[in-house]
């Protein structure tokens, strides 16, 4: 199951726009209530395994594909409910989630991307551990 959160743009701390937006996976794409904020949000979707694949115990590949329109560079932070995971610098992009000693179960996997201009775009996927 995928869930990726609306993004949204804060203007010196106010929320610049309402964004109407539609999910069509892996991506979601917006419409702008109001006016069209200077700064558009990024644009983001994880690789990550089937979940039938998955088994505790092992490491696991991700990979986020990402791109801001308006080409700013991208801050990026992975987060996962149980078990390790580690990302490559410069970009963070790459990341390897360590299943070691985990139970088999249900597992959020998150990832925020902010444009440092006040775009922030928020995904999570949950992925099924198996024994």
């Amino acid at each position: 199951m995928r869930h990726l959160m609306a993004p949204w743009c804060m203007v010196a701390g106010l929320l610049a726009a309402t964004p109407v937006c539609a999910q069509s996976e892996p991506y979601i794409s917006c419409s702008w209530v109001r006016e069209y904020p200077k700064n558009r949000p990024p644009v983001v979707s994880i690789r990550a395994p089937n979940s039938a694949s998955l088994s505790s115990g092992e490491p696991f590949a991700l990979h986020l594909e990402a791109a801001d329109p308006d080409g700013d560079k991208l801050y990026v932070t992975w987060g996962v409910e149980a078990g390790r995971i580690s990302a490559d610098p410069p970009d963070f992009r790459d990341a390897v989630w360590t299943l070691t000693g985990i139970a088999p179960g249900v597992y959020t996997l998150t990832l925020e991307v902010n444009d440092a201009h006040g775009c922030l775009v928020t995904a999570k996927r949950q992925l099924e551990v198996r024994p």
